[in-house]
């Protein structure tokens, strides 16, 4: 490779995943969104020359010409590049940009270096302000959307990438097109947004049928649907979900089409599609074909359907008929086996299930027989035949998110619950058949659902023994646990313990971290920040240690001195624009709970300057302008920029509700903290005040007095209660007893 010219190298991170499938390898390839490439490193190949700069300025537009300053900044930045100074050339490129914020060219820049340096979250603050500059650049707008999946951020994810299907510079006719639908698809899909989905499935159908329409070749028809029988039929199923009746039965027969075997499922999927339209002769004719060739690929979903079509000709009488003639003609379907058990149990027909899985020879250790015996023991409260199938079927993945539904009935049921656990100490007791590690794993779980502190300490315990390569993951998993259940005494003895066993500087730094915070919400803070500052002794180099020693102090409402942490932290990782960015939402936070609104306010809105797009951001400084009943039309403006991007938020519902009480539309508020209550789990003393507040404001006083009342006690039951929130809220109570 010849020398890397940052001319050669601008749009690096912004190639999208398009690349992919226009690659010419015949291999498939999964279709869901990979990252792509940010680090220059991994462009630079032995014997390369080092990052050489740009040779002229052509490349500028009239639109992105420099200032003098910036362009002396872009200068001294391209010389530190040739002499290797990535760090010092990233601060240049910094300070060019900021004098020259719609500077593409910039942006291009400080993109290439903070990918060499690692600065990923960095890459993606320049690609957005990119964005922002050309919102039609499309793949900015899916660099975007891979930046946000990788963060586990699918709103944000579809957000951009229906910004991008929406881009001018997007023809609806193209192959890039067709991508951004097919991931666009796949992701509605999986939320189960069906009839977003079925719009992105209406072109994804035509495309794959007539695929000259979209210059799609082979190669990219394979790498968009690797396996097309499988795609086909969810399709198929969102059609029909979405009454797009026609489509459904194309996209069926197109599934059928695309394999070689078990062509009578498409009569399964025409029941299904028949029964939808209420056709429910022509729906029993379809699922015929499908029983006809004794299949069982559906699971028990036809038999189901069957039942469903019986009962709307009115002949649910005939259930149980039907399914033993099928039985009959195919007794070792372990599907319909498993559907007919199933039915006895439903119907409280307790022998006639055990009979039934007990006389089926053939397949009487398949999982589906074992699940059948486990509904069985589950529904008669037999504990230690329960106990025995599932630590033989837990080891089996293909079953385990049918074991998953069972747990979650075991857990409804406590009575059972209990029963296990006693039996599996009875066991352990006698010294004859001890339990397996399977067992003992899985009492463990249900001593934890049920929150049986001893027999959780007893199993898991037991299972450390047991298996000592996964004895530290069940170590955390107990500390965990007894955390939750404020069992502080005994956590802080197990974490004790295992720093004295480990070794690693990694082990060590995990376990005094567990040891700060079990400390902290056992409010021995001194303690705690001791323990937090022994980690950033041994890895000095990671942020969250000292991120974590300034929210133990805030924990206990010791503000000040959780300032002079969080200022320790932009200090000391100044580079590192997200963990600065956080670090000063946190010091904004701080000052206000110290009763220093100024400097909150103004630290706040020095972000919201930096990045006026950051919801939290939007959120924060719009809820703080509100409580000083200030800028509310502005206020209103910003909590409504991060509501709109995140509805179901309870905090930004409550901030909402905030402002509209400020603005006087007390009804409108009263909805939203209303929701907000709901949204947060009950609510806290702040929404619950607020909430006093539009009840008298609308004229219910009894309201009012109930939610400051609930507010007051909230607030008291909490290890650290504000006091200046307790004497505003004793006073509005005193206040309405006169």
């Amino acid at each position: 490779m010849t020398n890397l010219k940052y001319c050669l190298l601008i749009n690096l991170v912004l190639i999208s995943f398009l690349q992919d499938v226009y690659a010419t390898d015949d291999e498939p390839v999964n279709p869901v969104i990979a990252p792509t490439p940010t680090q220059l490193e991994s462009l630079i190949q032995p014997g390369d020359a080092e990052l050489s700069p740009l040779q002229d300025l052509n490349g500028l537009t009239s639109e992105q010409e420099l200032d003098t300053q910036g362009l002396a900044h872009f200068l001294v930045g391209n010389l530190r590049v040739n002499e290797g100074k990535l760090e010092e050339a990233y601060k240049e490129f910094k300070a060019a940009a900021d004098t020259n914020p719609k500077s593409l060219i910039l942006y291009q820049m400080l993109i290439q270096v903070a990918g060499a340096l690692g600065k990923d979250t960095d890459i993606m603050l320049y690609v957005k302000k990119i964005s922002e500059i050309n919102p039609d650049n499309y793949k900015i707008l899916i660099q975007l959307a891979l930046n946000s999946i990788q963060s586990n951020d699918i709103d944000n994810a579809i957000r951009y990438f229906e910004l991008a299907v929406k881009s001018k510079d997007l023809d609806n006719k193209s192959k890039d097109y067709v991508v951004i639908m097919n991931e666009l698809g796949r992701l509605y899909f999986i939320l189960q947004r069906n009839e977003d989905a079925g719009r992105c499935f209406e072109v994804l159908f035509d495309a794959f049928t007539s695929p000259e329409s979209y210059q799609l070749d082979k190669t990219t028809l394979r790498k968009l649907n690797p396996n097309p029988r499988e795609y086909f039929e969810d399709m198929g199923t969102v059609f029909l979900e979405t009454k797009r009746y026609e489509l459904s039965q194309a996209a069926f027969e197109k599934a059928v089409e695309s394999s070689r075997s078990n062509k009578e499922v498409l009569g399964f999927n025409l029941a299904r599609l028949y029964f939808k339209q209420e056709m429910w002769g022509k729906a029993r004719d379809e699922l015929k074909k499908y029983f006809a060739a004794k299949l069982n690929v559906k699971g028990t979903a036809p038999y189901s359907l069957l039942a469903d079509i019986l009962t709307k000709e009115n002949k649910k009488e005939l259930i149980l008929a039907e399914l033993l003639e099928l039985q009959k003609n195919d007794p070792e379907n372990p599907e319909l086996l498993n559907y007919l058990a199933d039915y006895y149990l439903e119907n409280s027909e307790l022998s006639k299930a055990e009979e039934l899985l007990a006389s089926s020879k053939k397949i009487k250790n398949s999982a589906n027989v074992k699940l059948g015996f486990l509904k069985l023991y589950r529904k008669s409260h037999n504990a230690e035949k329960m106990l025995e199938i599932f630590a033989e079927m837990i080891g089996d993945r293909a079953q385990l998110s049918r074991l998953e539904t069972e747990l979650e009935q075991l857990s409804k049921d406590e009575v059972l619950g209990v029963k296990l656990l006693e039996h599996g100490r009875q066991r352990q007791a006698a010294g004859v058949n001890k339990l397996s590690f399977a067992e003992t794993f899985l009492l463990g779980k249900v001593a934890v659902q049920f929150k049986k502190i001893d027999d959780a300490k007893f199993f898991y315990n037991l299972a450390r023994s047991l298996e000592p390569d996964r004895e530290d993951q069940l170590t955390r998993e107990l500390i965990l646990f007894l955390l939750r259940e404020k069992q502080y005494t005994d956590a802080q003895q197990m974490i004790e313990k295992k720093l004295d066993e480990v070794h690693s500087s990694e082990d060590k730094a995990t376990y005094s971290y567990l040891l700060a915070e079990t400390q902290r919400l056992n409010k021995q803070i001194d303690a705690a920040v001791e323990t937090i500052r022994d980690v950033q002794k041994i890895d000095p180099e990671n942020s969250t240690w000292l991120m974590q020693e300034g929210i133990i102090y805030s924990y206990a409402h010791r503000w000040l001195e959780a300032a002079q942490v969080f200022e320790k932290v932009i200090k000391t990782f100044a580079e590192d624009t997200e963990i600065v960015r956080q670090a000063k939402m946190n010091l904004s936070n701080a000052f206000v709970q110290a009763g220093d609104y100024p400097r909150g306010e103004k630290i706040l809105e020095e972000i919201f300057q930096n990045d006026p797009e950051n919801i939290g951001v939007n959120n924060d400084l719009g809820y703080l302008y509100a409580d000083n009943n200030k800028n509310l039309d502005q206020a209103e403006m910003m909590v409504k920029k991060a509501l709109d991007a995140e509805p179901e938020n309870g905090a930004y519902i409550d901030s909402m509700g905030w402002v509209l009480y400020r603005r006087g539309k007390f009804k409108e508020a009263l909805e939203l903290l209303e929701k907000a209550v709901e949204k947060r789990n009950g609510g806290d003393g702040v929404i619950f005040d607020h909430l006093g507040d539009c009840y008298q404001a609308v004229g219910n006083t009894d309201k009012a007095k109930e939610f400051w009342q609930k507010a007051l006690d909230d607030e008291l039951g909490n290890d650290y209660p504000t006091q200046s929130l307790i004497d505003s809220i004793r006073k509005k109570l005193n206040h309405e007893s006169k």
